[in-house]
């Protein structure tokens, strides 16, 4: 793996700049930093290893000069980068080279009189040069950076909304040297910085946890163009247009929200009560199944929590370090996600491994931590699907069911457009109880939501086949006591074409079979028992023998005669 990094300075003295790395092997790293003449390796340990870097690296105010820190490492790692001071702190999550992008929105924060709101641009670009074009706050600039050349912009006043563009890859560290958060708190200002994630990282849907014991967090969303975001709370929804270039700004209490938006947008959350913080908020496109993590020997003596956002329905498969999640609190998130939970657990610094053990489901992570007037916060990992590869993440797979007496009895689905959700609604008619499902627009399904009363409900949400449950109604139990919900259709000329669903019995399989006819070719999906041999087989001729078959054990899941192919490969981070 190979990162280029740097970091903004604190408003005070700077200290050493921290990296702390997460293996799950032995191996080597190789750090390289001009500004410095290092170009020394390291063994990795299996578990965690710090390296400390000087903090003359550190520079306050305007310049362009080769302080960029190059990390290459032989094994999966995941990077966090500290800067610690008594009574000052703050941590970032690193991105490897393949994560990063060539274009960037800035979130920071506004400083105190006299400090400074700052990002470093760090060029990624080894073979040629990189054309950068900054634009921060009215002001445009151009500059063109060797790799590990750094680009540093200050300014007395907020630089969110602030875009950088360039021609190849680049590293950009934002933050603010100090801040208070909310503007009008009276405690002492903390710093803040983070590693931005570039637009093409971006989603549409994404979950804030809340972070007790603080009291709440400030949002900020930001985009490249003016458009419309939705917040969801427990009690309501409200949906505003994003002031572009400025960010969208909300103050929130101590639950979950969810925000979801029609188009890309970047999502940052600032821990408020207790020493400020910023951290990106991983989409839920960007959520993993695996995250090997440290928590900073730094903050042993700090108050450390994981806020998990997983389906409600999987929480019982959460692992930490090979022991179920010990849970301090679990939260409902609103619709329409309310089929995810927020789960809160204390951790102590050192390395950890979060898992869930159903290899299918994923979540997300975000590590932070107080002591007294001091916090710090960071996502633990990040997924992201590589650019240019068929990216089906927005659009929803929906059941589809009219005049249902039980939910759990619905064996269709629908497609949607990409302006549609899935939605849930519960109706009375002939004194009976009915439900029905599909797609609707998502702005008249939340309209539609906000109507329900006590004899009338619908419930939207987000995420192919989320209304499998909603309105008071649980639906089909967790996978672990059923067999698999599987597609099935004797004839298709693609799996997309099958529609209709089968609850197989507990100890079978989904089963996907593809036949060549003429040139075309014929689906067969069903249920399969454990030796993946179809439950129900015809006797094929020679000619219409299989020329691809597969199982496979999880709901949904026939849908790929092909599951061992790159299609659709993720780039993992944590």
């Amino acid at each position: 793996m190979d990162f280029d990094l740097g970091m903004v300075p604190m408003y005070s003295y700077n200290p050493n700049i921290i990296l702390d790395i997460a293996s799950n092997e032995t191996g080597q790293a190789k750090l390289f930093i001009p500004f410095l003449n290092i170009n020394k390796t390291y063994s990795l340990n299996n578990g965690q290893t710090t390296i400390s870097i000087n903090n003359s690296l550190i520079k306050r105010g305007n310049f362009t000069e080769n302080r960029g820190i190059n990390l290459q490492t032989d094994v999966l790692v995941a990077i966090y980068v500290t800067l610690y001071l008594s009574s000052i702190t703050e941590s970032y999550l690193a991105l490897p080279r393949i994560f990063t992008g060539k274009k960037y929105v800035i979130s920071a924060f506004k400083p105190l009189p006299g400090e400074y709101s700052e990002v470093l641009i760090v060029s990624n670009a080894k073979e040629s040069s990189a054309n950068v074009n900054m634009s921060v706050n009215g002001e445009t600039k151009a500059q063109s950076l060797n790799w590990l050349n750094s680009e540093q912009l200050v300014s007395l006043s907020d630089i969110s909304g602030g875009m950088v563009i360039s021609n190849s890859s680049l590293s950009v560290i934002a933050g603010t040297s100090c801040a208070r958060v909310p503007t009008n708190f009276t405690m002492d200002c903390g710093f803040l910085v983070e590693q931005m994630f570039p637009t093409n990282a971006w989603e549409k849907e994404y979950i804030v946890p809340n972070m007790p014991p603080r009291n709440g967090n400030l949002i900020r969303v930001v985009s490249e163009n003016i458009g419309d975001v939705c917040f969801h709370i427990r009690n309501g929804s409200s949906c505003k247009q994003i002031p572009y270039p400025d960010p969208l700004e909300i103050m929130t209490g101590s639950e979950p929200v969810v925000v979801t938006s029609n188009s890309f947008i970047g999502v940052t959350a600032y821990g408020v009560g207790g020493g400020p913080f910023m951290t990106n908020v991983p989409g839920i496109g960007n959520f993993m199944n695996t995250y090997y993590f440290v928590v900073p020997s730094t903050y042993a003596s700090y108050n450390n929590y994981i806020a998990v956002v997983a389906p409600s329905a999987d929480i019982h498969g959460l692992r930490l370090d090979g022991l179920s999640l010990t849970t301090s609190q679990v939260i409902k998130v609103p619709s329409p996600y309310n089929n995810y939970s927020v789960i809160i657990s204390k951790v102590q610094a050192g390395y950890h491994i979060l898992i869930h053990r159903n290899e299918t489901v994923k979540f997300g992570a975000i590590l932070y931590g107080s002591a007294y007037n001091e916090g710090y916060g960071y996502p633990l990992g990040i997924q992201k699907h590589i650019e240019n590869e068929p990216d089906a993440r927005n659009v929803n797979v929906c059941f589809n069911c009219e005049d249902m007496h039980h939910i759990e009895l619905c064996n269709v689905v629908q497609r949607c457009q990409g302006h549609e959700i899935c939605f849930l609604e519960r109706f009375m008619m002939h004194g009976k109880q009915l439900f029905r499902s599909g797609c609707m627009d998502e702005q008249i399904c939340f309209k539609e939501a906000n109507g329900s009363d006590h004899d009338r409900c619908t419930e939207c949400c987000v995420g192919s086949y989320c209304n499998h449950q909603g309105c008071g109604e649980t639906g089909l139990p967790g996978r672990s006591f059923r067999g698999p919900l599987c597609f099935d259709c004797e004839y298709a000329f693609t799996p997309e074409e099958c529609d209709t669903l089968k609850l197989c019995d507990d100890g079978q399989l989904c089963r996907i079979e593809e036949t060549k006819w003429g040139t075309s070719s014929n689906f067969k999906m069903g249920c399969a028992h454990a030796s993946c041999h179809a439950v129900t087989r015809s006797i094929l001729p020679r000619s219409l023998s299989p020329i691809c078959q597969t199982c496979c054990s999880e709901d949904f899941c026939n849908v790929n005669c092909t599951l061992g192919s790159e299609h659709g490969h993720p780039v993992i981070i944590g």
